[in-house]
């Protein structure tokens, strides 16, 4: 059994933070989903999940974020399960990033299909095992 990934888009347009994701009966279709990879050296980098690499995590683990939208909390109080975190579009795509060009290529489009700033963009996410 490995490791999976569960990201969500959440974007704030001035009224506080909403899904960016297109729900169906509570989740996300798999098809729709922003990044569905197991890639664990992504994982590393993202979340310092299965850290078996040198490898240094964007950011400290910071959970769910208080703000979440209603339908990342809900789904998170449901089926979460851990490492729970968040990172802003503009923090990931600063960073450097080589572990995954099929997570790149997912979010780099992310700003002209919201019309929106990376800074306005940010992706919650946790893993389970």
């Amino acid at each position: 059994m490995g490791t999976d990934i569960h990201m969500y888009v959440e974007i704030d347009r001035g009224k506080g933070w909403e899904t960016g994701d297109e729900w169906d009966s509570g989740h996300v279709p798999y098809d729709l989903q922003v990044y569905t990879g197991r890639n664990y050296r992504l994982f590393s980098r993202l979340a310092g999940v299965r850290r078996d690499w040198d490898i240094e995590p964007i950011s400290k683990l910071r959970g769910i974020p208080e703000d979440a939208c209603r339908e990342v909390r809900r789904l998170w109080n449901d089926y979460g399960e851990h490492t729970p975190t968040w990172l802003r579009l503009d923090e990931i795509l600063n960073a450097d990033i080589e572990e995954s060009q099929a997570f790149l290529d997912a979010i780099r489009g992310l700003p002209l299909r919201y019309n929106l700033d990376p800074e306005k963009i940010r992706l919650v996410f946790w893993f389970d095992s």
